[in-house]
């Protein structure tokens, strides 16, 4: 398996990351990504998780990005119905 296979059937199902390797890793990147803590997986070749399994993970990362982003969004409109 490729990373241009992964990030292709990423761009399939709509979902704006990428999957990119690191030493001994692999993490995403992506808009929202850099607020997350970690995007990291910890797998030093990318057969060790199969195709089903890397699109899970994208799935995750893009649901903790939406999910941080609509906290941010709660937080300013808490802060800003106090603004005087």
């Amino acid at each position: 398996m490729q990373l241009r296979t992964i990030n292709n059937a990423f761009k399939v199902r709509k979902l704006d990351i990428e999957l990119v390797k690191g030493k001994g890793y692999f993490y995403f990147v992506g808009d929202g990504c850099e607020n997350l803590q970690t995007t990291s997986v910890m797998v030093p070749r990318l057969n060790i998780l199969t195709l089903g399994q890397w699109l899970e993970e994208g799935d995750s990362v893009v649901a903790k990005v939406a999910e941080h982003k609509a906290n941010k969004a709660e937080r300013a409109g808490e802060f800003n119905r106090f603004r005087f």
